[in-house]
């Protein structure tokens, strides 16, 4: 793990009057030796911040000028993140380590902080990366567990947000089921949207969420497999955004997209012919623009 350790000087603003980085040995221990810290005009010394990131995750962060993670506007960091992140506990969430007294008390405290006494020597519980919440009851200890429970939960509701929001083009997330990809490290996220209507209409969102885009490009034919009684010679070629390439099948019963978008790979089937189809892929396009470029049918 990558350990930064920075000596904390409020004076007119919070910045690092040392700041230092080390790297977990085998056993994963890490030292800091002391040093002399000198002080500028209304400069003290007011304590230390320690934060430990995953150097394998995109949450790694090394040390610098600013004191503690970057917060983002909503006070998680960006789901993507998460999706990119490996779900079978080898990747950790950061955690930074500052004085008790020093937990905001507001509620758009940074979820990765946590409160702690610095000692000469300390040791630091970190919390793996899950496919869900479920995954931490195996934990003993309540703190740790409590922890585990809300980082995780948090991961997944800040994911499904991104790639399948609760309100979407005038529609209601209905359920929502995560399963294994077709591939190690790949994710299934199929979403039913129900469109509030007599007689009710549904769309169904899959997304496929790949560890890069050429495994998504590489996978596209599989897509196909999700789709009953699939006919090559039924699918069409359409734009419905310039620019944003996808394939449809329409039939009497419904009709479906599907495209890649990076890393992911999309199919949307619209149950019973709803009406809101030319409304809808677009939205979608928006959220998950196309990369296919020019592809044959």
């Amino acid at each position: 793990m990558n350990v930064c350790l920075q000596a904390v000087s409020k004076g007119w603003t919070l910045h690092a009057l040392r700041s230092e980085l080390q790297t977990t040995n085998s056993s994963g221990r890490a030292f800091f030796l002391p040093s002399l810290v000198y002080f500028a005009f209304l400069q003290s010394l007011d304590g230390y911040s320690m934060r430990v990131t995953d150097p394998n995750s995109d949450f790694a962060q090394t040390c610098g000028p600013e004191v503690g993670q970057t917060m983002d506007t909503s006070g998680t960091e960006q789901a993507d993140k998460f999706a990119r992140a490996r779900t079978d506990g080898s990747q950790h969430f950061p955690v930074e380590l500052v004085k008790r007294e020093d937990i905001p008390t507001n509620i758009r405290w940074f979820p990765f902080m946590r409160g702690t006494d610095f000692h000469f020597f300390m040791s630091v519980r970190l919390v793996p990366v899950l496919p869900n919440a479920d995954g931490c009851k195996k934990i003993s200890d309540a703190e740790s567990l409590a922890e585990c429970t809300r980082l995780n939960t948090m991961a997944l509701d800040a994911l499904l947000q991104d790639l399948v929001p609760m309100y979407f083009a005038g529609t209601q997330r209905a359920t929502i089921q995560i399963l294994d990809g077709s591939i190690p490290a790949a994710r299934m996220y199929n979403a039913i949207y129900d469109e509030r209507t007599v007689p009710a209409r549904y769309t169904d969102v899959m997304i496929e969420q790949f560890p890069d885009a050429r495994s998504a490009v590489e996978h596209f034919g599989d897509l196909t497999h999700a789709i009953p009684n699939y006919d090559p010679s039924s699918v069409t070629e359409d734009e419905p955004i310039p620019g944003q390439k996808i394939r449809r099948i329409t039939s009497a019963q419904n009709s479906r997209a599907f495209w890649i978008s990076g890393s992911r790979l999309i199919l949307v089937t619209f149950i019973s012919g709803m009406p809101v189809d030319r409304f809808f892929i677009p939205q979608w396009l928006r959220r998950n623009p196309s990369t296919m470029g020019s592809l044959a049918p």
